[in-house]
């Protein structure tokens, strides 16, 4: 018999020895990789189960109960909320007497494409539920007992061959296309035999990442390459208008409701399924439309409250929370959102007419050159700096509307469609002011509001002032002020007919105050009288039952000015509470609006029509030398003290951080507790965090896990794994906003909480506190209103009640992020006195009227509670305030946010992709911020100076204090120390690393056997030699 020669020693190491180098090299950078990016790997694959360890004397220490009996009762509870809060958010905006429907009137016709394709959301919050399929509305009128004409419903969808469903409206990824079918005459014909009622039904979405288009034009509609490419036939199909902006109808649906209302029908009833605004003048109008609401985006289960709206069963009681107008291009917002060139647009290979929109708003004058040496943003030619002014001044909203057209009622009619605050009730109520009283820092109003109609129902009630301007004060600084503000609201409960309320509501002093950033550098309080007026809206005023206005006058006797020496009292007890020294509000963005244009102007009341804003013209396109400095490569030095001290590091005290709750924000504790950490441990927990914040568990810190979006908690989370499963969500913000009820929003936030618990989150990015500026914004559905009082005790709400399960909320997005386009390199200029008033005031007013008890175990072991503020994170925002970013302007991220308001825990940037480089993370730290959001490392170009270090451990203190006193705690008493158990992904890893180290101990000792072998037994290797 033959046998092959065995492989010598030589060729088998020849083999063997790359092979195992290959395979160990790639063990080794795999080991290296995986504990480098630990904290993703943690994220992505699951940490490894906490353990604590608690010592004889360790007490209970659940400081957040779960008050239900698991995640499925939780799940339950947003479910029903979800269409209780759709319940009271739909707006009748018109009524002819035809709504409600008889019970006789069970059969619709629907004309709408969208009816079987709306949207619950914008995609940029959530998708698909875990639970099924959400509630169309289809659905939903089906299961109230209605019956829907389908023969109607199949011509309209097989009219639409382009879509099998509703056009892509995603993040960046965008198909604004608005499908729409005119039935044949025979269907019209036998929809009339069917039913005497006829629905119109219009949707609009819109999303995160781009802003609406402001043209019809051809090619506008398209993003990306995700798109339906229509055909020129089926573009005119659909009414496109060059001329015509999306929040239009398009000349298809205005021939659609025209055939409608002209059909023969007995009642025609519009429906708007939109967040954003439309213009709406048509529903005015046409005498032949008998009924409209307004629905916007219901969340999972909210359409079905729309069935019940109709039959009556439900008394519709939303009011908007924003105004309506006939013409947004008359809006003085309108020159100053959004890049009217389509410079957007021409990003992703789309041309807009020019002529539609002439504006630009680029720094023209920055080269090419100058824009790739300072990083702009990485490999994309199109990058641009650009800028948004604010040039609208106080005048948003209704703010323009109720001052500029005060004594012009018609006009005023003519602009305004449905005034802020406007909604209609299937019942009459009456209101008026009982007393009032001044106690104090706060104005006090008693009201009453009873149902003098036939109908149960809910009604809103409206408290606003008219301040003193002009010569109507004694100040000779004459300031800007809107005729209408709003005071105060609520909302009552179910009224039935001659059932009674009363409501006390209570207006702090400073709401009054005006920002003097001309003069004074500070809030003054002018002398004079001020208005205040029970309103059905912001226009209506309301009279009593023999016409007397509701109204009563306030008077400030005398000029108070709050500057350096005589803070606010909310200052004083904003840093009382967070036990430290007060800083007065005064001028605070000296450096922040250095490089702005020299032709920005403010709106004046005193001359409207002189001063309402224009296109951004030359000297507005030019980046002064001042500004381009701010523009170059952010250089870390620049903000290095030589005189500071390095901070103790390393140093061990023993503390664990459960050894901090409880104690406040300074309490002397706390420079203890800071010693212990390494500078390499401070530089783990603030450079990298994406959907939570990184633990220490040598010095007891637990990793915690967040949420995002603004309807609700999303995700669930597993050992520190977020989990794909969505949960059911609520309305979007916008729709959510036009309740007008504080008490649902404080339950939404409790109700979210209790969802956290069951879920193992810890933190959540909501709410979202920027103002609806342009119903053109893209983001509109994050956001509540226009009006920042609405915004801001909406926030507050929603934080307390989050905050009493231990939630830590992140008020986003800090600040003056109100539209997106190309938000991350935009400049957006604002004086200070706007800043104030409007856009930092949600922020402050969410912060100063919120709270939380925190309990905590004393030194004696019993469990105590102490008071304070429930807001602990605050999300920066993409865009630059002035010339510098958000997320490291220090003015506002130290000055207001931390010294005035006292604000005490983690600011957290806004998403930092490799790519926006113009999102520094050393500018963030010495910025004011605390924590990168990102999935990878931020590497700090100084870790080593004593500025740097100082910086590093404020932000660890934020860090720490927000955790502390969160409901990643819960469990965890004084004695105790935790460790975390090998992750899942370790687990792998270290079996890998065994199978392989066994492989390469049996690999070497084959070689070496095979090698003695050989040396025995040569012959079995000779070469070419048979046996």
């Amino acid at each position: 018999m033959k046998n092959k020669l065995r492989i010598s020693g030589k060729r088998l190491r020849a083999v063997l020895v790359p092979v195992l180098a290959i395979v160990g090299a790639a063990v080794i950078c795999a080991n290296f990789l995986c504990y480098k990016y630990e904290y993703n790997m943690n994220y992505a694959f699951g940490r490894g189960k906490i353990k604590i360890t608690t010592s004889a004397s360790s007490v209970n220490a659940e400081y957040y109960d779960k008050a239900l009996t698991d995640g499925n009762a939780a799940i339950d509870e947003m479910s029903k909320f979800n269409e209780e809060v759709a319940e009271e958010s739909i707006v009748l905006l018109k009524n002819d007497g035809i709504l409600p429907l008889s019970e006789n009137e069970k059969r619709l016709n629907i004309f709408g494409w969208y009816f079987e394709n709306a949207p619950y959301c914008a995609p940029a919050s959530s998708s698909s539920s875990s639970r099924g399929e959400y509630v169309y509305p289809v659905n939903a009128f089906k299961k109230a007992g209605y019956e829907i004409n389908e023969n109607l419903l199949a011509e309209i969808k097989n009219g639409v061959t382009e879509y099998s469903g509703a056009p892509t409206v995603g993040r960046w990824n965008n198909d604004w296309a608005i499908p729409e079918f005119v039935p044949s005459g025979q269907a019209f014909k036998e929809a009339v035999e069917f039913s005497d009622v006829a629905v119109v039904w219009f949707t609009r979405a819109a999303t995160e990442g781009a802003d609406v288009p402001q043209s019809m034009n051809d090619n506008a509609f398209y993003h990306n390459g995700n798109t339906v490419k229509l055909s020129s036939a089926s573009r005119a199909a659909y009414g496109y208008d060059p001329s015509r902006h999306y929040m239009q109808l398009t000349a298809t649906e205005e021939l659609l409701l025209d055939k409608v209302t002209n059909a023969g029908f007995d009642k025609v009833i519009v429906i708007m399924n939109s967040d954003n605004p439309m213009e709406l003048s048509f529903i005015r109008k046409n005498d032949k439309i008998g009924a409209a609401l307004l629905a916007g985006g219901m969340g999972f289960y909210g359409f079905n409250a729309l069935p019940k709206i109709l039959s009556g069963e439900v008394n519709p009681s939303g009011r908007l929370a924003d105004t309506y107008v006939s013409d947004f291009r008359s809006d003085p917002v309108w020159v100053n959102h959004g890049d009217g060139t389509g410079e957007e647009y021409k990003r992703k290979g789309i041309l807009l007419s020019a002529e539609v929109n002439p504006r630009n708003n680029v720094y023209s004058n920055l080269t090419p050159e100058f824009i790739s040496a300072n990083g702009l943003r990485a490999n994309d030619e199109n990058a641009r700096y650009v800028f948004q002014n604010y040039e609208e001044g106080l005048y948003l909203g209704y703010r323009y509307y109720e001052t500029a057209f005060k004594d012009n009622e018609r006009e005023y009619y003519e602009k305004v469609v449905y005034p802020f605050g406007y909604g209609l009730s299937y019942t009459k109520f009456e209101q008026r002011i009982v007393n009032y009283s001044v106690r104090g820092d706060f104005i006090t109003a008693e009201i009453e509001v009873k149902n003098v109609g036939d109908r149960a129902g809910k009604d809103t009630v409206q408290l606003y002032f008219t301040p003193p301007y002009g010569a109507k004060t004694s100040n000779p600084v004459k300031l800007e002020k809107s005729e209408v503000n709003l005071a105060g609201f609520a909302k009552t409960d179910v009224l039935k007919s001659g059932e009674a309320q009363i409501f006390k509501i209570s207006v702090n002093k400073e709401l009054l105050t005006s920002f003097d950033d001309t003069v004074n550098g500070c809030y003054v309080f002018d002398d004079g009288e001020y208005e205040f007026t029970l309103r059905n809206n912001s226009h209506e005023i309301i009279a009593d039952g023999n016409g007397n206005a509701q109204r009563f006058i306030f008077t400030n006797p005398s000029l108070i000015i709050y500057g350096k020496d005589n803070p606010r009292a909310s200052e004083k007890f904003a840093h009382n509470s967070a036990g430290l020294n007060y800083r007065a509000a005064t001028t605070a963005f000296t450096d922040t609006l250095k490089g702005i244009s020299p032709t920005f102007k403010n709106t004046s009341r005193a001359d409207f029509a002189g001063t309402f804003p224009k296109i951004a013209d030359d000297a507005d396109k030019h980046a002064s030398e001042e500004l381009i400095n701010y523009f170059k490569k952010f250089e870390v030095s620049s903000m290095n003290n030589e005189d500071d001290e390095m901070p103790s590091t390393g140093i061990n005290s023993g503390l664990q951080l459960v050894d901090m709750r409880g104690k406040e924000y300074d309490d002397p504790a706390w420079d203890a507790w800071l010693d212990q950490w390494t500078v390499e441990e401070m530089i783990d927990i603030t450079a990298h965090n994406d959907m939570g914040v990184a633990g220490n568990a040598r010095l007891g810190l637990p990793a915690s896990v967040n949420s995002d979006g603004t309807m609700g908690i999303k995700y669930k989370s597993i050992d520190y794994t977020v989990y794909g499963t969505i949960l059911p969500l609520n309305c979007t913000a916008c729709t959510f906003a036009r309740t007008w009820n504080k008490e649902l929003f404080l339950r939404f936030g409790e109700i979210c909480g209790e969802e956290a618990l069951q879920f193992g989150m810890n933190g959540w990015y909501a709410p979202a506190l920027n103002l609806h500026r342009s119903p053109l914004a893209g983001r509109y559905f994050d956001y509540f209103s226009e009006d920042p009082l609405l915004c801001g005790e909406y926030g507050a709400a929603i934080a307390t009640g989050a905050g009493s399960k231990g939630v830590v909320t992140y008020l986003k997005h800090f600040a003056l992020n109100e539209g997106e386009y190309l938000r991350n390199y935009c400049s957006v200029w604002a004086t200070e006195q706007v800043m104030r008033e409007l856009y930092l005031k949600p922020f402050e007013i969410a912060i100063k009227k919120s709270s939380m008890s925190v309990k905590f175990v004393d030194g004696n072991g019993e469990m105590k509670v102490l008071k304070t503020s429930v807001v602990h994170g605050i999300m920066s925002a993409f865009n630059r305030v002035g010339n510098t970013w958000a997320g490291g302007n220090a003015e506002l991220l130290k000055t207001v946010l931390r010294e005035e308001w006292g604000f005490c825990g983690i600011v957290i940037s806004d998403n930092m992709r490799p790519e926006w480089t113009d999102m520094n993370a050393d500018l963030m730290l010495r910025g004011g911020g605390n924590i990168c959001l990102s999935g990878q490392r931020k590497e700090y170009a100084d870790n080593k100076s004593a500025t740097f270090v100082k910086a590093l451990r404020d932000s660890v203190h934020g860090i720490s204090f927000a955790v502390v006193n969160s409901n990643v705690m819960n469990g965890i008493s004084p004695g105790s120390y935790i460790s975390y158990g090998l992750a899942p992904w370790e687990k792998v890893l270290i079996a890998t690393d065994v199978i392989f180290f066994a492989f390469l101990s049996a690999a070497i000792a084959f070689i070496i056997y095979r090698a003695v072998h050989e040396r025995k037994y040569p012959e079995l290797y000779a070469r070419n030699e048979i046996i």
